[in-house]
């Protein structure tokens, strides 16, 4: 059975911790591929993460919903089976 506002949890769950952890990653390779020192990851944190987070939470937030909410566990799609 379900668990009630099982689906709101996990949505939560990804929007508030995964994906800030998982744009964080991704600043953190981006500027290793780059070459660029530590002093350069902490400048591209200051100046990008917050908006780039906050546009990363408008744009896959509802998608997400619809994803958790409605699409089947067996046909979802997850970063690892998109390879």
């Amino acid at each position: 059975p379900e668990v009630p506002l099982a689906g709101l949890r996990r949505l939560l769950l990804d929007r508030l911790v995964f994906a800030p952890a998982f744009l964080m990653l991704f600043f953190l390779i981006m500027n290793f591929l780059e070459g660029k020192d530590a002093s350069a990851f902490a400048a591209k944190m200051r100046g990008g993460f917050w908006p780039a987070l906050r546009m990363n939470w408008r744009v896959w937030t509802p998608l997400q919903f619809i994803n958790i909410n409605y699409v089947p566990l067996k046909v979802r799609a997850t970063g690892l089976s998109l390879c």
